[in-house]
């Protein structure tokens, strides 16, 4: 592409860049990562290229790469599957996620026991197998250095995400760990018993306990500078990392399923069945998607695009985010032949995955890995 080989000298300098065209290819973008020494974020806007490969170049750490809802606006296909044992009750949601350079996944369940986590790579095929827990697993979380495994006797399990050897074990209390994050030294569980912990991975100790939840604690995201944790109780509540009191609660007329947060948005999810996006700055409502016909048990965001999941409706909904669009649906992924669990998606928006309940008491959990119709598969 002529224009962008000519740019190329001038865009060193460069730490955000949004590309639009319609002849973009894997080999422009490698060319222009190898020229902008200084770039950190890389948007690639496809509206006017709906058939752009969900493939993408190697990206240097701490870059991001957003392939846009254009990707979706086609649909979706089924790109490769896996059948696992799934434990904890069927409202257990917190059992998927990808790691944050979207080489792998790690999923609750194993095909041999409730009681492992399985690591698959995007195809779906096994990286290895997390054995030790002694109850079902029913919580997990990587930052792609440490996995965090959680489950219903309360335990808690540390691992290598590199070597997948195991790092350490935290208790969180008698009752079941419900959800888990990490970043960094920063591990956070919520329980069924309201709690939540804090955790410092170097030192192996809580650090905090936050008690102003009077429900379950449903889900739990950790930020850049804040911790969000979503309960029965119908609240989001934000809290500094540090475990000191909550910043900000913001009422919601059902309980939580899901908060998921990206820069400055948080979005939530509940048993009402509507998305909501609020400005964590500010705590301002911003978005209600409204399109699912039960619970939205789970969420994820990938760039400008942000994934809900539905238990009750069997469907995966792809949403636009884009600022200079009105929220709108790209894509459902409306396949499933049991109900939705957890959704997740890759940084840059190429793939999407999601677990699934059995569809009898013999019948195994399945991962579904999709992609946009009509792309190749990544590389």
């Amino acid at each position: 592409m002529p224009l962008l080989c000519d740019a190329l000298p001038r865009i060193t300098s460069l730490r955000h860049l949004s590309l639009i065209g319609n002849r973009l290819n894997v080999e422009h973008l490698t060319s222009l990562i190898a020229a902008a020494a200084g770039l950190h974020e890389l948007h690639v806007d496809l509206r006017h290229n709906p058939a752009y490969p969900s493939a993408a170049p190697h990206l240097p750490t701490g870059w991001l790469l957003d392939l846009g809802p254009a990707a979706w606006q086609h649909g979706a296909v089924k790109a490769a599957e896996a059948s696992a044992k799934i434990g904890g009750d069927p409202g257990s949601i917190n059992l998927l996620q990808l790691f944050p350079d979207e080489s792998r996944l790690i999923a609750a369940g194993s095909a041999a026991s409730t009681r492992n986590a399985t690591v698959y790579r995007p195809d779906a095929s096994t990286v290895g197998v997390l054995e030790g827990h002694e109850a079902d697993v029913v919580a997990v979380a990587s930052d792609g250095v440490h996995i965090v495994t959680g489950d219903t006797s309360g335990s808690l399990r540390l691992w290598d995400a590199d070597t997948l050897a195991t790092a350490g074990q935290l208790q969180h209390s008698g009752s079941s760990v419900y959800c888990v994050a990490v970043r960094g030294d920063l591990v956070v569980s919520g329980s069924t018993d309201s709690t939540v912990k804090l955790w410092r991975l170097r030192a192996r100790e809580c650090v905090a306990t936050l008690r102003e939840h009077s429900a379950r604690v449903s889900c739990v995201d950790v930020g850049e500078e804040a911790i969000a944790t979503g309960s029965d109780d119908a609240t989001v509540r934000l809290w500094p990392r540090d475990g000191g009191a909550s910043r900000r609660t913001l009422a919601h007329p059902s309980p939580l399923r899901a908060v998921r947060m990206q820069g400055d948005m948080l979005a939530t999810g509940g048993m009402d069945a509507v998305v909501r996006v609020f400005a964590l700055s500010t705590g301002q409502l911003v978005r209600e998607l409204r399109g699912h016909k039960g619970s939205v048990q789970s969420l994820a965001l990938g760039g400008s695009v942000l994934v809900s999941g539905g238990s009750d409706d069997r469907t995966i909904k792809v949403w636009s985010l884009l600022e200079d669009v009105d929220a709108s649906e790209c894509a459902t992924l409306d396949t499933h032949p049991s109900p939705v669990r957890s959704v997740a998606i890759s940084p840059s928006g190429g793939f999407v995955a999601s677990v699934m309940n059995g569809t009898g008491d013999a019948d195994q959990g399945k991962l579904f890995v999709w992609r946009p119709a009509g792309t190749k598969k990544a590389r």
